[in-house]
């Protein structure tokens, strides 16, 4: 129904890939372009709230597949590392050259920018830039109104916070593009609204 691939063992352990989609259209012409963005599924705009209750030695839960739209992308070659300025007061010339080249041993980032039916920039996000397959989510939120404070980020770098949040889109169609190597790919990308709500058009825009 959903074309991910479950793979499960006669005992405990169960494996599900989301969206086993790019590995079905990934061949030669995709894995020869410099980006290559794969056909994203339509994506739930899910309204949930955690909760917390014992089910006893029976419960068995596993982490959830990432909230919204799936992006799954194929980059020939990995995004080049942005180079890091050496610190002024760096101890020694053998610091700054270690500092250099831990610096271009890592990947860039892909450029992933999503814009509405009236080719509107809704949000503007970073995606992991290795060479292959890359994959990240758009959580159907736009652009957060103000940029995170420095404590703020301190606790993001930490993982204690995921940093302000824009509110979530309407549902409708969206472009989403993805930019590496000086190339850009994109596709198109359906956000459904949570089947459980029933709001109006009117409704929809007073929230």
């Amino acid at each position: 129904r959903e074309n991910d691939l479950v793979v499960a063992t006669h005992g405990r352990s169960i494996w599900v890939l989301d969206d086993l989609s790019p590995l079905e259209k990934l061949d030669a012409t995709a894995a020869a372009a410099d980006v290559t963005l794969f056909p994203v599924r339509a994506a739930t705009l899910w309204y949930l709230r955690g909760r917390n209750w014992s089910a006893g030695q029976k419960l068995f839960v596993a982490p959830n597949p990432g909230y919204g739209a799936i992006l799954t992308y194929n980059l020939k070659s990995a995004v080049p590392a942005e180079e890091k300025k050496a610190d002024k007061d760096m101890a020694s010339d053998a610091d700054a050259k270690s500092a250099a080249k831990d610096a271009t041993t890592k990947e860039g980032k892909a450029k992933i920018s999503i814009y509405d039916k009236d080719n509107k920039l809704v949000r503007e996000m970073d995606g992991p830039g290795a060479a292959g397959l890359n994959r990240t989510h758009w959580d159907l939120r736009s652009k957060a109104p103000s940029e995170p404070t420095p404590e703020q980020q301190e606790a993001m770098d930490a993982g204690y916070y995921e940093g302000p949040r824009g509110p979530r889109v309407d549902p409708g169609e969206y472009t989403v593009k993805v930019a590496a190597a000086g190339k850009t790919s994109e596709q198109k990308v359906v956000v459904e609204d949570d089947p459980r709500l029933n709001l109006s058009a009117q409704d929809r825009a007073a929230r």
